[in-house]
């Protein structure tokens, strides 16, 4: 997984489901419903966080989990495993569909994402 792709990013390790495409910071996509999906209509965002690329996140790599991240349109950060050696051999989840490549700025790592917890004094 070292070197860069072709747009000069490091390699993220996945990859769009049943591409070549693979995932960088920035990309812009569209999630599609999965559960229920005839009551919600598809949403677009982009790549927000990777692991091993972005500036680590308390919330978004603990322990031995990492997850990667996307922004939605709306504000909603929705993060999901990221397992590039794993049993979906890199590929990422089929509801989620490349649509180009763009920018967005990065997930701050003192930006909280869990609001569960009250802010600290």
């Amino acid at each position: 997984m070292s070197g860069e792709t072709m747009t000069g990013q490091p390699r993220s390790g996945i990859f769009y489901h049943g591409t070549t495409t693979e995932v960088e910071i920035g990309d812009r996509v569209r999630l599609k419903p999965w559960f229920f999906g005839w009551f919600r209509k598809s949403s677009l965002g982009n790549v927000c966080y990777i692991p091993g690329i972005s500036t680590p996140h308390r919330d978004l790599e603990y322990e031995d989990v990492k997850e990667w991240a996307i922004l939605r349109d709306d504000g909603v950060i929705l993060s999901s495993a990221y397992d590039p050696n794993g049993f979906f051999n890199g590929q990422i989840s089929k509801y989620v569909e490349f649509v180009s490549r763009g920018s967005v700025e990065p997930i701050s790592p003192e930006e909280r994402l869990d609001d569960t917890e009250p802010e600290p004094n």
